[in-house]
């Protein structure tokens, strides 16, 4: 996979989840891999410093947090490295998607060498049930590529299997620019009048009826492979890229992190 580096620093402004002003500067990294610049210190973001929220994946170290870091995160699986992540406020800008990261980056942005695929082995699974089964596996590494198939499912929309390999079969843009599902659906209303007084995200999220159930599903599934994506992207050494394969059926990203603990525990 190709290696991408920034050539300068890259200021993002925009709302955090809640509306809030939030700003980040993503700098260029002295050593592979990626690092979050907390008290001065350079933490890498490996699976340790990786936890779930209810509904977004933080970044935790010594008392700070850094929310909804998967749709930056997802970035390293695509061949971003050596970068630094200095966050101005706890909650990083959002929008809902990752293309908005990328397309700021991508004008920083050039190719430079080569990552190497994932050395070693790791073949793991978790199952959980909170309500819902759900179940992750992943055999990662003795590849070149990686195949991700993900199974999502509805009571009221129906069910969606859908299988990506990377980087063979084509482009990132439809997994960045997936957006989440609005929760609860029934809040339509309220988030609309939300809009009138200055909350940013009436539009976006996925709200079910604005959408037809067979776009619906193919949305949620490319993001739910981006949330899975900034989780596991976590695993490779500096220098590397994510191989292998990966399997979630209903997974959420609770379940991202028991697997990085599981593995952690090895």
């Amino acid at each position: 996979m190709r290696r991408l580096i920034l050539v300068n620093p890259v200021r993002v402004r925009g709302r955090d989840f809640w509306g809030r002003d939030a700003e980040v500067v993503l700098e260029p990294a002295d050593r592979p891999g990626w690092f979050w610049r907390v008290g001065g210190e350079d933490v890498p973001v490996s699976p340790s410093v990786v936890h779930a929220e209810r509904r977004c994946l933080a970044l935790s170290h010594r008392g700070e947090r850094l929310h909804v870091f998967e749709h930056l995160g997802a970035l390293r699986a695509i061949g971003l490295d050596s970068v630094r992540i200095v966050a101005m406020t706890s909650w990083l800008p959002y929008d809902g998607r990752a293309l908005s990261y990328w397309n700021a980056l991508l004008p920083s942005m050039q190719e430079e060498g080569r990552l190497r695929p994932m050395a070693g082995t790791l073949h793991e699974s978790v199952t959980r049930n909170d309500g819902i089964p759900r179940r992750l596996d992943v055999k990662l590494g003795a590849t070149d590529s990686l195949k991700i198939t993900v199974r999502v499912s509805y009571p009221n929309w129906g069910e969606r299997t859908m299988t990506r390999s990377f980087p063979e079969n084509g482009g990132w843009d439809d997994i960045l620019a997936a957006r989440p599902l609005a929760r609860p659906p029934w809040m339509r209303s309220a988030a609309r009048c939300a809009a009138l007084l200055g909350w940013p995200h009436y539009g976006n999220v996925l709200w079910p009826q604005e959408a037809e159930p067979e776009a619906l599903l193919e949305e949620l599934a490319h993001h739910r492979i981006l949330d899975l994506l900034g989780a596991i992207g976590t695993l490779p050494e500096p220098g590397e890229y994510l191989t292998g394969e990966i399997n979630t059926d209903l997974a959420d990203h609770a379940a991202d992190v028991a697997l990085l603990r599981r593995l952690e525990a090895r």
